[in-house]
């Protein structure tokens, strides 16, 4: 039994994953969003660590690019 309380993001996510797996059509969503979010965020190099969060940053980026283009060739092979 789920004891999350009924709204929060990890209850949806939880429930969702029971339910049924997710499309492709809303992975490839999901990709683009997170791309948006990477694109938007500005480095803060005065902060500790920072270099290597962008760099950690542009690798997510790159991953999400490529398995966005396995997504969709994907769906346009069937």
């Amino acid at each position: 039994m789920d004891r999350r309380p009924p709204g929060s993001c990890a209850y949806t996510v939880a429930n969702d994953i029971q339910r049924e797996p997710m499309k492709d059509t809303d992975n490839i969503r999901i990709l683009h969003e997170l791309i948006a979010a990477l694109d938007r965020r500005l480095p803060q190099m005065h902060g500790a660590g920072e270099a290597s969060i962008a760099r950690e940053a542009a690798a997510l980026k790159v991953s999400a690019l490529e398995r966005v283009a396995t997504l969709e060739h994907k769906l346009r092979s069937v």
